[in-house]
Formats: C-alpha cells, sequence, structure tokens
C-alpha cells in the first residue's frame, strides 16, 4: 500500500499483520536493543489547540448531559475521569476536523485504509457515542459519517505532539497495541532540517517475533490497580483491556470474548488457554 507519510526507519524491521480475532499489530522481524529506536514516522496528521473552540464543551455538556455525568454510586475519581473524557473528545473534534480538512487527498485516502480502528471496542460505551455526538456537532452532515471515523481513530490512537498541546496521528504508530506491560514508548524528536517526527523506542530487549506493544496510559495510572486502569481505558477509549498483566490481575474481561471484539496478541493467548 503506497502511504504519503514519510517512514525515516527501516520498516522492514517491523511486521504490519492482520488477524481476524486480533486486529492489526506490529511485531518485531528482528530483535532490538534496550533504548533501540524501532519506528520514526512523520504523522499523518496535527492538530492543536489553535483551531479548539471551548465554547464546544459547554454545547456539548448542555446537550448531552447523560454522557458528562457518571452514574450514580460512582466514586468522585470515576465520575471526573467520565467527565473529562467525553468533554476531551468534543474539545478535540474541530481542530481535528481543521487538519482533516487542510489534509491532502493521498493522506485521506491512508487513514482510512490503513486498517486502523475508527471506533470504539465497546459500541455502547460512552465514549463511542461521544465521538458520533461530537463529529456530528461540527461536522457538515455530508462529511460527518467519515469524519465520525477520522474523530474514532484520533480518540483510539492519537499521542500528544509538538508543539505543546498538539496531537498527532500516525498510520505504523497507530497499529501498535496496548498493553499495561509495555515494550516500547513514544516521544516526539525533531530532526536537524527542523522536521517532528514521533518516535518508537524499545523500553527492554525485544525479541524477533515478539509484538509491539505501547502503553496509552501515563506512569502514574500503570503504578494503579487492574480495576483502575481498565476503568481509564474504558472511558477514555471505550475498551476493556485484556493484555496479559490485567488478565492475571483481574481475570478475564469478557466483553473482549464476544465476536468482532479486538484484544492483544497476548491477551487473547491468555484467554483461550483459560477456556481449554
Amino acid at each position: 500500500m503506497t502511504r504519503c507519510c514519510a517512514v525515516v526507519s527501516d520498516p522492514e524491521a517491523l511486521q504490519d499483520s492482520r488477524d481476524e480475532a486480533l486486529g492489526a499489530r506490529l511485531s518485531a522481524r528482528c530483535g532490538f536493543a534496550a533504548g533501540e529506536p524501532l519506528l520514526v514516522e512523520a504523522p499523518a496528521l496535527v492538530w492543536g489547540a489553535e483551531d479548539a473552540d471551548p465554547d464546544d464543551v459547554l454545547r456539548f455538556a448542555q446537550a448531552c448531559p447523560e454522557l458528562v455525568e457518571a452514574p450514580c454510586g460512582c466514586e468522585a475519581w470515576h465520575a471526573e475521569l467520565r467527565r473529562t473524557s467525553v468533554l476531551a473528545a468534543a474539545l478535540k473534534a474541530r481542530p481535528l476536523l481543521a487538519a482533516w480538512r487542510r489534509a491532502e487527498q493521498c493522506v485521506r485516502d491512508d487513514v482510512l485504509s490503513a486498517g486502523l480502528q475508527t471506533c470504539c471496542a465497546e459500541d455502547s460505551s460512552p465514549m463511542a457515542l461521544a465521538v458520533r455526538r461530537a463529529a456530528a456537532a461540527v461536522a457538515t452532515d455530508s462529511e460527518s459519517e467519515v469524519f465520525a471515523q477520522v474523530l474514532g481513530c484520533a480518540v483510539a490512537n492519537a499521542y500528544d505532539f509538538q508543539p505543546e498541546d498538539s496531537e498527532a496521528l500516525f498510520l505504523f504508530g497507530s497499529i501498535i497495541e496496548h498493553s499495561c506491560d509495555p515494550n516500547v514508548c513514544f516521544a516526539a524528536w525533531q530532526s536537524p532540517e527542523g522536521s517532528i517526527f514521533g518516535v518508537f523506542r524499545a523500553l527492554r530487549p525485544i525479541a524477533t517475533g515478539e509484538a509491539i506493544r505501547n502503553s496509552y496510559l501515563e506512569d502514574e495510572l500503570l503504578r494503579c490497580n487492574v480495576q483502575r486502569r481498565r476503568t481509564a481505558l474504558y472511558e477514555r477509549q471505550g475498551f476493556v483491556c485484556a493484555c496479559i498483566r490485567c488478565t492475571a490481575e483481574g481475570g478475564l474481561a469478557s466483553s473482549w470474548l464476544r465476536p468482532g471484539r479486538k484484544a492483544s496478541e497476548e491477551g487473547l493467548a491468555v484467554m483461550l488457554d483459560a477456556l481449554d
């Protein structure tokens, strides 16, 4: 597949594979040492706060109070997580739409044809509903259906980027699966020529054939128990984590055993072993 976005590292070192149960993912074709970059990639889309409208948050909260307010009985941290997560999606929609409209057609085609996740795994989750509502609120009728996929992709896969308060979407980097026991980390890097790339670097030695795993959670949440980690990922990105760490600490995530759900390679292996 031809892609407009530049990869300046060796893409042949990574295996881009697809599986009906696991979805798209990357694995190592060769070994990597701790600290070694696996992937250096230019972003497909970059958007920032300069295109945001703070009033979008107020309008969303007024139009969708059932999504902003956590269920009765939720602890305070959970209620705040729900509120900030769905409002962040509402605030993200307008600047992302501006970036989407500015993008070259080949970039749009790449984003839509790269096999990236374009919706929340849990379709009835508050975030899944928030994505559809937020997309419809800022896009025209003719573009809202496609843009809901783009916004869903950004919610599932975007990384904090540069300049400050920017986010970016990567075609190859977005295929890297989540794990609460990651073996890579992400950082923005500016080249001597001034271009800014995303760099995925090994946290420890990675063996040939090993799945590449990044964490969507910040270090503070990674130190929390499985309930908090799973709750954070469900509220922020609309999926229940089934990585090997969460499965070991919290048991099987039953929603991931339904047909059509995507799990990480490691998590699915543990679940299948448990069912034998």
